[in-house]
């Protein structure tokens, strides 16, 4: 039985190899960018009568947006799709919050306005504990 063992070639770093790179680079597919997502900001705060989250993401329509509340849980989503001659552009975002158990779902206000999604999830009697943390 005969074994046979490849070795790759060798090639000294010289001229013709900085020739054979650039011209791989020259004629080689053209390299596509990763697009990272973007993901919609989104600010959660304390309200007088509960908590309001706003959504920033200019540029969509009211109708875009699907809101749903199942279970304790606040779902907020949209998918758009921007069609041009030339170009197609899709966005989505989905972000789940889950709710207080107290959260009084059926009261729940949305507005959008110039580009902000603005939700209030009214919490009846939020305990506010306030109190002064001493720092050793």
């Amino acid at each position: 039985m005969t074994f046979a063992i490849t070795l790759p070639i060798h090639r000294p770093n010289n001229f013709y190899n900085a020739l054979d790179s650039f011209f791989d680079d020259v004629w080689a597919a053209p390299k596509r960018k990763k697009v990272e997502p973007i993901s919609a900001t989104y600010n959660v705060t304390e309200a007088k009568n509960g908590y309001d989250i706003s959504i920033a993401a200019p540029g969509r329509n009211k109708e875009d947006f699907r809101v749903n509340v199942e279970d304790d849980v606040l779902e907020v989503s949209y998918e758009a799709a921007d069609e041009t001659p030339n170009s197609l552009s899709l966005s989505s975002f989905n972000k789940t919050w889950r709710l207080p158990e107290n959260a009084d779902v059926e009261s729940i206000i949305g507005k959008y306005e110039q580009g902000i999604l603005t939700l209030n999830v009214p919490v009846p009697d939020i305990a506010r504990v306030s109190r002064e943390i001493a720092i050793e």
